[in-house]
Parts: structure tokens; C-alpha cells; sequence
């Protein structure tokens, strides 16, 4: 230590403001030590009642989940009138969506719950209230074209039944850049079918999970602030690998907000069939590969954490609605009479 340096310590030591400071300081820790040591007591027994009550809540969780799987894979439940009613439109809305594809040449199948309710439960997840189905690309944008023309053959009009690939929810706050077609009475939705692209990939880039999740993001934003869509899509297409051409390797579409799983082409087609409450619809020749890749080994076992939609609440606060829904269901009928 320089000569400097002593001199001032020496003297600062001997000061009256020094001393002063030196004794508030240990006086202030000894009392922040003694609101530590309170502290600390406090949060050991906080951690102490967590646990307990974890331990409690965790039983619970576990005792309606396994009365849940017994109720749900083991017997049958069969649903009120205003859920069948909603199934019936939904399935005759499928079949709208089927019969058109089957005229055009274009392949779909079942996705997500719906796939995962066709193998789990032959039909409907109990607590799921809508249809989520999957196209290639190129299949994609072309139903997206030529539906309209479909609804207006077949008698419907845009206060029927309407198809949109950018929709915000307001309910939920959230903007959907996949399709989607929904029937109403208007100005009401009474029902409605999700459609996600699939695309062809070069190869997976690294972590492309995360990139996927990332880029729908970037793609939502892009389309809030009216960027066209086929510009939006350019540079997510390049991040990706997106291949216009076929390729041993499908992963979902960038619009696809919940999944952004990869598949061999062999693992999906040639499709197959499955059973769907009464009917017969697509399903991806491997579909059991498929479901893992989507849920996860426990697919057949029904979750702890399951997410209910709410539709059929928001569809019970409708005026007429039985007397609605049937005449909706008849209109469909009609429509898909034409394709026979």
C-alpha cells in the first residue's frame, strides 16, 4: 500500500464520521440478519405446508384421473342431445369436406384429438367439440379455392357455412393463420372443422422445434401487420426447408400453432381408414407412429391436464338452439345428397 493510501486510512479511522458510519452499518445488519433468521423460519414452513399439501392434491389428481380412465376406456357414455346434435352437424360437415375432396382428387386426414379420439375411443375425445384434419400443401390452398364454388352449387351461401385462413379469436384473444370451416346460424357459429397444411422438407434443421415454434410466431405477426401471405410464408419456407417438391420427409405446417412434429412419407401414406363414431375416415398408414409422435408414448391413458374447449357451453347460450342445429344438419344433408 503507497504512502498515500496509509495516511488516509490512518485518519480516517480516527474520524468522528467514520466511526459514526462503521457502528450504523453492524447496527442495521444485526437487524437485517434478525429479519432473515424470521424469514427463514417463515419459508421452511411454508415449503413445509407446500409439500403437505402437494402430497394431498397429488392423490386427488390421481384418483379422479384414474376414475376419469375408467369411465372413459372402459365404458360407454353417451351424450345429451345438444352434444349429439353437435356431433351430427360437425360429422355432416366432415362429410361436406370429404365429398368435395373426393371430386377435386385431394387427400386429408384425421389430426390431433380427433385422430387421437379415433384410436382411443373410436370416435369423439368425451370433452373435444370440433374436427382438426390435415392436407398437403398443394391440396391445402387448393380446397381453399375451390370451396366457395362448392357452397354455392350445393345451394349455401357465406351466412351458411364459410371457410377463412386467418381468424382472431376473440374469446381467447388469439389469431389463427390455419383454415378453418364453421357453420352458422348468423351471426352465431354452430360448428366447426380446423384444416392444417403439411409440408414437404429437404431435411430437419437443427432444434427445428423450436424454430417452428418460433417462426408461427413471426408468421402471425407478419399477417396482423397485412402482410400478404404467400410473402409471409417465403422466408419461413426457407428457414425450414420447405420443399415444393415431394421428399422422403412431411412436418406440419408453419401455421400450425400446437404442433410441429416431423414424419417419414411411408409413416403417412398410403392412407388408411379408422373408425369415427358410425363412419369410416382417412387416417395415416402408420397412424400409431403418427399418435406417439403427437402425444407420446401414454396416448392411451387419459391425461391429468386435459383442455376442454368450451363450446358446448358457448353453444348452450343460443336461442333455439336444438330447432337450430337440426335445421342446420338438415341443410348439410341436402348438400351432401348432391355428391351421391
Amino acid at each position: 500500500m503507497c504512502a498515500f493510501n496509509r495516511i488516509k486510512k490512518f485518519f480516517l479511522n480516527r474520524s468522528d464520521m467514520y466511526r459514526f458510519y462503521e457502528s450504523e452499518y453492524h447496527k442495521n445488519n444485526k437487524k437485517v440478519d434478525k429479519k432473515l433468521k424470521k424469514n427463514e423460519k417463515k419459508i421452511k414452513k411454508l415449503e413445509k405446508d407446500f409439500k403437505k399439501y402437494k402430497k394431498s392434491n397429488d392423490k386427488i389428481i390421481t384418483a379422479y384421473n384414474s376414475l376419469f380412465n375408467s369411465l372413459f376406456l372402459y365404458n360407454e357414455i353417451k351424450p345429451k342431445r345438444l352434444v349429439q346434435l353437435s356431433h351430427d352437424l360437425t360429422l355432416e360437415m366432415l362429410d361436406f369436406i370429404d365429398n368435395i375432396c373426393k371430386k377435386h382428387d385431394l387427400q386429408w386426414w384425421m389430426y390431433a384429438g380427433t385422430l387421437l379420439g379415433a384410436i382411443r375411443h373410436e370416435g369423439y375425445i368425451p370433452w373435444d367439440d370440433d374436427i382438426d384434419i390435415c392436407m398437403l400443401r398443394e391440396d391445402y390452398e387448393k380446397f381453399f379455392k375451390i370451396f366457395p364454388e362448392e357452397v354455392a352449387e350445393c345451394g349455401l351461401t357465406k351466412r351458411d357455412i364459410t371457410i377463412t385462413n386467418t381468424k382472431y379469436n376473440r374469446k381467447k384473444d388469439r389469431y389463427l393463420p390455419f383454415s378453418k370451416v364453421e357453420f352458422w346460424v348468423w351471426p352465431h357459429n354452430y360448428s366447426f372443422i380446423d384444416i392444417f397444411p403439411v409440408d414437404y422438407v429437404t431435411d430437419l434443421v437443427p432444434d427445428y422445434k423450436s424454430l417452428h415454434k418460433k417462426e408461427c410466431k413471426d408468421l402471425i405477426e407478419k399477417l396482423k401487420s397485412g402482410t400478404p401471405r404467400e410473402e409471409a410464408l417465403k422466408e419461413s419456407f426457407e428457414k425450414l426447408h420447405v420443399s415444393k417438391d415431394k421428399t422422403d420427409l412431411l412436418m406440419c405446417g408453419v401455421e400450425d400453432t400446437t404442433f410441429a412434429i416431423a414424419s417419414n412419407y411411408d409413416t403417412i401414406f398410403p392412407l388408411k381408414t379408422l373408425k369415427f363414431e358410425d363412419r369410416m375416415y382417412p387416417c395415416p398408414n402408420d397412424y400409431i407412429t403418427y399418435i406417439i409422435g403427437l402425444y407420446g408414448e401414454n396416448y392411451v391413458k387419459i391425461p391429468k391436464n386435459a383442455h376442454p374447449h368450451g363450446f358446448y357451453g358457448y353453444l348452450s347460450s343460443h336461442d333455439n338452439v336444438y330447432e337450430n342445429l337440426e335445421i342446420c344438419l338438415e341443410k348439410l344433408k341436402k348438400a351432401n345428397e348432391r355428391y351421391k
